[in-house]
């Protein structure tokens, strides 16, 4: 009778531990917005547009009536204001680096749709498993990460891109693709694309004690950059 009874007991603790994993295991989908929200502020300086720091263009000028002195004048003008671009580029690049992982300080732009990707034969030999078709995303998909999302309608980013004049989100716009993963679902592949750039930045990431880094990123040019 014990024995029953113990056997009965250990039967129903088995139960309940598989009915709490099933409760808290997640949804594919579920799993594509913590890769995001883990590594979207990681490549935020990959993304960071800076055509709104661009000087204007200088006024015409015939060089043909100018001497030799004042064409070195003018074009030591222009490499100093093109100096100073680039120690304002970099500083707003050193910004957003800064505030990308402190809580809802930086908003970000993101495409509404996570496209098909399109995995590159390089990365077979990781076995992701595929997945087929696009798929929409909501904002609530992202209340747990540090960025500010701002969801931009795939259909109203014209060739123009006027995102870029948008002071919400500092002409940062992301469209990301689905996120494969492997069989144990602790390797992930998403692609994500700059504003009319055909070669997208693949970021590999590995998830270690429940965070996914980035373990491998290449941006379609060359080598690829390994963390670990």
């Amino acid at each position: 009778m014990k024995k029953s009874f113990f056997i009965l007991m250990l039967s129903l603790f088995f139960s309940n531990c598989q009915e709490r994993t099933k409760t808290v295991e997640k949804t594919y989908e579920e799993l594509e917005a913590e890769v995001l929200c883990d590594l979207l502020p990681e490549v935020i300086p990959n993304f960071a547009t800076t055509f709104h720091l661009l000087p204007p263009p200088p006024p015409y000028i015939d060089t043909l009536s100018l001497n030799k002195n004042e064409i070195i004048r003018l074009n030591n003008i222009q490499e100093k204001i093109f100096e100073e671009y680039i120690i304002k580029k970099n500083i707003y690049i050193d910004s957003l680096k800064s505030v990308a992982f402190e809580n809802k300080k930086l908003k970000i732009g993101l495409t509404n749709y996570l496209m098909e990707p399109d995995l590159k034969k390089d990365y077979k030999s990781y076995n992701f498993v595929a997945v087929k078709g696009e798929r929409k995303i909501g904002r609530n998909e992202f209340n747990s990460c540090s960025l500010d999302i701002k969801i931009i309608f795939r259909d109203s980013v014209s060739a123009k891109g006027e995102f870029f004049d948008d002071p919400e989100i500092n002409g940062v716009l992301i469209s990301p693709s689905r996120v494969l993963f492997n069989n144990k679902k602790d390797i992930a592949y998403i692609e994500l694309y700059k504003f009319h750039n055909i070669n997208p930045i693949i970021v590999i990431s590995k998830k270690i004690k429940n965070k996914w880094l980035m373990k491998e990123v290449n941006n379609g040019f060359g080598l690829p950059i390994v963390y670990f």
